[in-house]
């Protein structure tokens, strides 16, 4: 009727004029346009019936759009005109002030109604879950149900929608989320668009995944004290891509995107305490400190959402984040996909609750020396317990040197959050030339470096060097090629590089060296004292060659890439200048001895064997533990538990390597003879007793 008239229309034709005049109330005189757009999840030109008379508003002026590829997508979003034309509220920005007292249910009905845009919905419905959308077609839904199981963290799957459901009954009522968020990302092969809503799409080959979302935690932590700094900046939180991968499954994969929040130290346990009970908005921080673990430019500046300045104290703290999904599904290549505009949730009606009682509160510990950033590690109260046991063990003092007052409480554990985190290549050296005939090698230091050896290869390290004085290069051969032929290194893809080091180095080229290795590491290895003389604990000079190896841990401890860890037993040897004025008291001649090489971890021990035994002990009760577990894999895949005998050293495996090294011409360092003991102490049943005794710890 009216201006024009058709004898016909095509059905799809009418589907488009009732969803136009269900929306801007179109009166029964029309006219006809030409226009493309999309109907059914594909795009026809088609007839759009518009008012020209009788309205107290203009018409609304769709845009003329050249025809475009069956394949493309024109985007159908009204601009702020449009909408203004059509009868629209034009939208205004609003604050997490304007919805204070408001349920979520109002909230989503000012977006529905487009009267409400906002920055983010950060903030809003305090109490109330918010989640993440991601919508793709039904063929890929079992791919991606599967995705967001191999990645917990990133993705905790609240609820799926069956194929064309745009409700989501368990988390909201009256939904429909193709228009109750603030905005929609949208992308067709190569073309995002951002959307007020999606109203013009035929959803019945979709299916709706509801992720949660680190929003849900935020009202939590508020109570607790905790200052959210992009609230107080009034901005969206930091979204970042991350260069670690995601499990893939089938077409998905990519980066694991994460949030970032500046919070201070002091809370930092607060924070764990309260966010890992929270599983449906990513539980426990993936990481805290350090942004270069993750992969990140240090600079922290977002890809998604926006930048925030920190607080004097602060910290970064990353949580896994949906938009993780949302990457996934665009670099995926699959046709079509709808999800969110990161920052802009789905406010649901459910409230948030904690899953789980607090059975323990977990340890933050702060695991860094001042020459790295901060970073801080996840680990339970029992394994925490665990390691202090076994550095009491290690610390036994036997021989009464007096090796109690050079311990450095919690070294242990923190060396062993440092392996754990960081192992991909990793130098070992020990050697102290202390006997007065040829090969003049101890028992003591090698296999206490072998235990540390097979145990950073168990985490993974691709390679080991293994670093020996040029005199003693042919009993190192000899043991290490035993331990091949034993199988001690078979299970492992890493492998064992023994080398030596050319004295002649310049400075220049030792930094070269050094800083091919995440951490230097140092078994029972002679340090020179204050005025450059190697000494035995008598506080006479060596007598014999030793290869400067300590130059290279002086080096690394001028860089701010290589960590060093040092075992020793009496004051002497590389690492113990961190406790030289404990030396010097406590330890006879000590003055004399006492070693110039410090380095970050030390740990002090009554056989240096010992030391290595209990490190390499402690990074296997690490790989048990599902809180450190956890923040290793940055919440992705499972906690998979370890092999102990992988990690652990035998009573057997240590008396083979012992009985090989008095095969090859090494000594007891003390009666100075060869003979099946180390210390002066015999194998069986002193060290065959400490052995059993730190495995026992940590098969509690």
């Amino acid at each position: 009727r009216g201006h024009r008239r058709r004898a016909s229309l095509p059905i799809h034709v009418i589907h488009i004029f009732m969803i136009v005049h269900g929306l801007i109330g179109i009166p029964s005189n029309f006219v006809v346009v030409r226009s493309h757009v999309p109907v059914a999840c594909n795009v026809v030109e088609t007839t759009i019936l518009l008012c020209p008379t009788r309205v107290s508003h203009p018409p609304l002026a769709m845009p003329s759009l050249a025809p475009v590829h069956q394949d493309s997508y024109p985007t159908p979003r009204l601009t702020s005109e449009q909408i203004e034309a059509a009868g629209f509220p034009k939208p205004t920005l609003r604050t997490v002030d304007d919805a204070n007292g408001m349920d979520p249910k109002e909230v989503r009905k000012k977006f529905r109604s487009l009267e409400w845009k906002v920055m983010s919905t950060s903030g809003f419905c305090p109490g109330h879950e918010q989640c993440n959308l991601s919508m793709m077609e039904s063929r890929f839904a079992d791919d991606f149900d599967e995705f967001c199981q191999q990645n917990p963290s990133a993705l905790p799957l609240l609820f799926r929608g069956s194929e064309g459901q745009v409700t989501a009954p368990p988390l909201a009522k009256d939904s429909d989320v193709t228009r109750d968020l603030s905005s929609y990302r949208y992308r067709q092969d190569s073309i995002t668009k951002n959307l007020d809503h999606l109203q013009f799409f035929n959803f019945s080959k979709m299916v709706a995944f509801y992720l949660g979302c680190s929003f849900s935690a935020e009202y939590m932590l508020q109570q607790a004290g905790v200052p959210l700094r992009h609230l107080e900046q009034k901005v969206n939180v930091t979204m970042l891509k991350t260069g670690v991968g995601t499990r893939q499954v089938g077409p998905f994969g990519g980066p694991l995107v994460v949030t970032m929040r500046h919070m201070p130290e002091g809370l930092l346990h607060k924070v764990v305490s309260i966010t890992r009970r929270l599983p449906r908005a990513h539980g426990a921080p993936v990481h805290i400190g350090d942004p270069s673990y993750l992969k990140l430019d240090p600079s922290l500046v977002a890809d998604f959402g926006s930048s925030t300045r920190a607080e004097e104290g602060d910290v970064p703290v990353f949580w896994a984040c949906g938009v993780t999904g949302i990457v996934a599904i665009e670099q995926s290549g699959i046709p079509l996909t709808f999800s969110h505009t990161p920052g802009h949730m789905f406010l649901c009606d459910s409230p948030v609750v904690y899953e789980m009682e607090p059975s323990y509160e977990i340890e933050v510990v702060k695991f860094t020396t001042a020459r790295f950033p901060a970073f801080f590690g996840l680990v339970s109260p029992d394994v925490c317990h665990q390691i202090e046991q076994l550095d009491d063990l290690a610390a036994a003092d036997p021989g009464c040197r007096g090796v109690e007052h050079l311990r450095v409480k919690g070294d242990l554990l923190k060396a062993a959050l440092s392996l754990s985190f960081k192992h991909t290549s990793v130098a070992v050296t020990c050697g102290f030339p202390c006997c007065p005939d040829p090969p003049h090698s101890e028992t003591d230091g090698v296999p206490g470096a072998l235990a540390v050896v097979r145990a950073v290869l168990a985490l993974g390290a691709t390679r080991v060097a293994w670093i020996m004085d040029k005199n003693a290069a042919e009993e190192n051969l000899k043991v290490l090629d035993y331990c091949r032929e034993q199988g001690h290194f078979k299970p492992f893809d890493g492998e064992v590089c023994p080398m030596t080091i050319q004295p002649e180095q310049t400075e220049e080229e030792v930094a070269g060296e050094v800083a091919r290795f995440d951490h230097l590491i140092a078994v029972e290895r002679a340090a020179p004292n204050k005025d450059g003389r190697y000494c035995t604990m008598k506080g006479g000079d060596l007598g014999k060659p030793v290869d400067p190896v300590d130059r290279w841990f002086q080096v690394a401890l001028r860089s701010n890439k290589t960590a060093v860890i040092c075992v020793g037993d009496g004051g002497n040897e590389v690492g113990m200048e961190k406790v030289y004025d404990q030396v010097v008291e406590h330890i006879p001649c000590g003055e004399t001895i006492a070693s110039s090489v410090s380095c970050d971890y030390l740990i002090s021990s009554g056989v240096s064997n010992w030391g290595g035994y209990a490190l390499a002990a402690s990074l296997y009760a690490l790989q048990t533990c599902p809180d450190h577990s956890y923040n290793k894999r940055c919440g992705l895949g499972k906690h998979v538990p370890p092999q102990p005998d992988l990690y652990l050293p035998s009573v057997d495996m240590e008396f083979g390597i012992l009985e090989q090294m008095n095969t090859a011409g090494c000594s007891d360092g003390r009666i100075p003879e060869q003979a099946m003991s180390v210390d002066g102490m015999k194998f069986d049943p002193c060290h065959a007793d400490a052995i059993r005794a730190m495995r026992a710890v940590v098969s509690q």
